[in-house]
């Protein structure tokens, strides 16, 4: 790995590539970080290549049909949900009302998403 990234969100895309975002900055979780990157399975590679709009750590994340990435989710920091365009950008599409470690993010078979946690669910607007 070229960051740490205890803590983080990862996310298996279609191409069979992993998307690797946020985590701890310290040790015995402390902090948040931006930076992300892409693990190759094909080369056992990884490559540093961009940073979240917003510092992450205990986040989730969802490839869509169209390649986006839906990432949301924070522990004990602000929380907003943001979307990797499946190149290298990421953006912050929607703040958040209620800060959620470890969401769970479901595409509806309607293409709406709903994010939640064991307790609550909300819909999601992209």
């Amino acid at each position: 790995m070229v960051y740490n990234h205890d803590f983080s969100f990862s996310v298996v895309l279609k191409s069979g590539k992993v998307l690797l975002g946020g985590g701890c900055a310290e040790p015995l979780g402390i902090g948040q970080t931006f930076p992300t990157e892409m693990y190759d399975p094909e080369t056992h590679s990884f490559k540093g290549f961009g940073c979240l709009d917003q510092k992450r750590t205990a986040a989730s994340a969802l490839e869509l049909g169209n390649g986006q990435v839906v990432i949301a989710g924070n522990w004990y920091h602000h929380d907003g949900i943001e979307v990797f365009d499946g190149k290298k950008n990421f953006h912050l599409i929607h703040e958040t009302a209620t800060s959620r470690s470890k969401p769970f993010i479901v595409q509806t078979a309607m293409s709406r998403l709903v994010s939640g946690s064991p307790l609550s669910w909300a819909p999601m607007s992209c």
